[in-house]
């Protein structure tokens, strides 16, 4: 598991669960902007009683991770980052034909066709702003994403 500097916690957590769960060793390299968070995850787990060795972590640079990603004891990669680390990773990966899962930067747009209602319209437009709280990014996502919205005048309150 690869993990970004930002959201390092939530972002991270949703493939290492679910991996230990499946009944999967995980190997967690975090950010170097991050480096603690992995060293919590180790604390958490182990208070938890999970088996040793079932969770580790390695702070390590990109040429080393690329290595690591080489070796036949890695099966999977779950990679979160930038679309130029997920080249990286896919090419590192390419070489050993194995998995890799791979959520890259971006804006995470929303798609509204032009048949959508106005219903639908508002839904997606209230979905993006009420997230701004937990994500200061989404004002960013938001404002790019809304140019061109239409609405349907009887949807908005005049008060």
């Amino acid at each position: 598991m690869l993990a970004p500097w930002n959201y390092p916690y939530l972002t991270s957590v949703n493939s290492i669960v679910p991996a230990i769960m499946a009944g999967n060793a995980v190997i967690l390299k975090h950010s170097s902007q991050t480096p603690l968070c992995a060293e919590r995850y180790a604390e958490c787990f182990e208070a938890a009683g999970l088996p040793e060795g079932v969770y580790q972590f390695l702070h390590c640079t990109h040429e080393q991770t690329s290595k690591l990603i080489g070796s036949p004891l890695v099966d999977f990669v779950a990679f979160t980052g930038s679309v130029a680390g997920g080249h990286a990773v896919q090419e590192a990966a390419a070489l050993r034909f194995i998995g890799v899962g791979l959520e890259l930067g971006g804006k995470d747009p929303a798609y509204v066709r032009a048949d959508a209602t106005s219903r639908m319209q508002w839904r997606i437009l209230w979905t993006a702003l009420t997230s701004i709280p937990a994500n200061p990014a989404a004002a960013l996502s938001a404002s790019t994403h809304m140019q061109g919205f239409t609405t349907n005048s009887s949807m908005v309150s005049s008060s």
